[in-house]
């Protein structure tokens, strides 16, 4: 059996953000894991898909069991005098606004990946709308 892998997503605190307080959504419980840092999160509520509703008009709840919720945690761990976010789920909605440097996974890979070795770039510009694209080179250099 294959060795489970998990993706995570880790993002830098930009550095005028030292409380964990000013880095979460006010309200947001949080409980520490000793020796690692604070973990966040909201409780999960189970409720229809605004889609049955308004796309279906309720024709779908007669005949299916159709539900969904949110999983959100953020990690927010300590390492010397930077603070980084692990985002679980749809965590990142626990996060005040302009909190999270910009392009900070972008600039890791780059100082971390021969220049020659990439092909394409996936992007996803994080807001109210996110947008995913997807940059390709046609052969290697």
């Amino acid at each position: 059996m294959a060795d489970k892998t998990n993706k995570l997503t880790v993002s830098l605190v930009r550095p005028e953000f030292t409380r964990f307080e000013d880095i979460i959504k006010p309200g947001t419980r949080g409980i520490e894991i000793e020796g690692v840092g604070e973990f966040y999160a909201e409780d999960s509520r189970s409720r229809h898909p605004d889609w049955v509703r308004d796309f279906f008009v309720g024709a779908l709840a007669r005949n299916f069991t159709i539900r969904t919720a949110s999983a959100k945690g953020v990690l927010l761990v300590k390492a010397k005098r930077r603070i980084f976010a692990i985002v679980f789920g749809h965590g990142r909605h626990l996060l005040n606004d302009s909190v999270i440097e910009e392009r900070f996974g972008l600039k890791i890979v780059l100082n971390c990946v021969e220049s020659q070795s990439l092909r394409s770039i996936d992007k996803t510009t994080l807001g109210s709308v996110p947008k995913q694209s997807r940059e390709q080179m046609s052969r290697e250099k």
